[in-house]
């Protein structure tokens, strides 16, 4: 089963945005190899004010190793703790929903 994070740090998603994506370049450096299957980047209409992030991580991969890593220099990255909701991926992708029957 497949981990899903959606991230979602408090401010303006367009001045977050370049922040973020540092972070994620100096994960990889540090991690070569271990990256999430999609990553989409955003805001929300109902949450204009948060720069919101959606991760899919591999099968047996979970949000621990980029959130162990992130969350010591968000300060450095010029950015706030965010609020963060994890969920369980029964099925990814449209092959797969559309295989699903009653």
């Amino acid at each position: 089963m497949q981990e899903a994070s959606i991230v979602r740090f408090p401010g303006n998603p367009k001045e977050l945005a370049p922040r973020y994506a540092e972070g994620l370049r100096q994960f990889g450096e540090a991690h070569p190899g271990l990256r999430p299957d999609v990553i989409f980047l955003g805001q929300s209409d109902a949450t204009p004010n948060r720069l919101v992030v959606v991760l899919l991580w591999p099968e047996g991969i979970s949000h621990e190793t980029i959130g162990g890593f992130l969350l010591p220099r968000l300060k450095d990255l010029g950015l706030e703790r965010p609020e963060v909701e994890h969920l369980a991926v029964e099925r990814a992708g449209f092959e797969a929903m559309a295989a699903l029957r009653p």
